[in-house]
Parts: C-alpha cells; structure tokens; sequence
C-alpha cells in the first residue's frame, strides 16, 4: 500500500469518524497479510479501495476473499500491524462467501 493512500485514507477516516456516531459502512473484501510472523487482516472497501485493519475477536470474518457489508468505527486498540486504519467491527452482513476449492479426484 502507498504512503499517499494510507495518508489520504487516515484523512478520510478522520473526517467520517467526527460526524455523530462515528459509525460507519464498508462494503468490501477481507484479505490477510502476514507479518513478522502474526496474521494481520483487513478489508479493502469496494466503493474508494481503502485500507483498514480489522479489530475484531469474530474468527467467522477471518476468511480471504469474503465480501462483506460492515458496520464499523474507529478503534483505540493498538496492533503490530498497522495495515491501514483499525477499525472496530460492530457487526456485518455477508455478501458472497468464499468458494471452497473443489477437491480434484485422480
């Protein structure tokens, strides 16, 4: 990911997460990264093709290439791995699930 998407998405963020609630929604697909050996994860939203990284203790979401529409906000936690903004997930609503690789009979 670039410096100018990670600045201009952290920048979007802030102004999203002022108004009200702080509540937002993303529709994108979630994808994972390794990092110094931990399993970052996160979604790329559809609509500007930003980063975040998920906080989150729902093992369900953490599958790659899952769609999904989530509600979010901006989260306090700290992570090691800084892939994008963190953001909290409040709930979410699967779009199209993953396809499981068809077993190949020999």
């Amino acid at each position: 990911m670039s410096l100018k998407k990670i600045i201009l998405s952290s920048f979007l963020f802030s102004l999203i997460s002022c108004s009200g609630s702080g509540e937002f929604e993303i529709i994108g697909t979630v994808n994972s990264i390794n990092y110094v050996g931990f399993n970052c994860w996160y979604i790329v939203d559809s609509r500007n093709n930003y980063y975040y990284e998920l906080v989150t203790d729902d093992e369900l979401l953490f599958r790659k290439g899952l769609k999904v529409k989530m509600r979010a906000k901006k989260s306090n936690s700290e992570t090691i791995c800084k892939v994008g903004d963190r953001i909290d997930v409040l709930g979410y609503t699967i779009i199209k699930d993953v396809e499981k690789p068809k077993e190949e009979i020999y």
